[in-house]
């Protein structure tokens, strides 16, 4: 689940009872970053190519271009 960090205390204050961990974020750069339990950094992917490499098997079910 995507949660904007302004509203990560609130999300965190609904959810007390799950189980749940930040597994990354969006940095300034449109890049999704995530670390490891160390704080090294395990992925750094451009945002629009992870939407469209998560969109173009979706395109193909749909028999969409591209």
């Amino acid at each position: 689940v995507e949660v904007n960090n302004k509203n990560k205390k609130e999300f965190e204050k609904i959810m007390k009872d799950v189980s749940l961990g930040v597994i990354g974020k969006i940095d300034d750069t449109s890049n999704m970053v995530v670390k490891g339990l160390k704080g090294n950094v395990c992925i750094k992917a451009n945002v629009e190519d992870l939407k469209k490499s998560w969109k173009k098997p979706f395109r193909k079910l749909m028999h969409e271009k591209n």
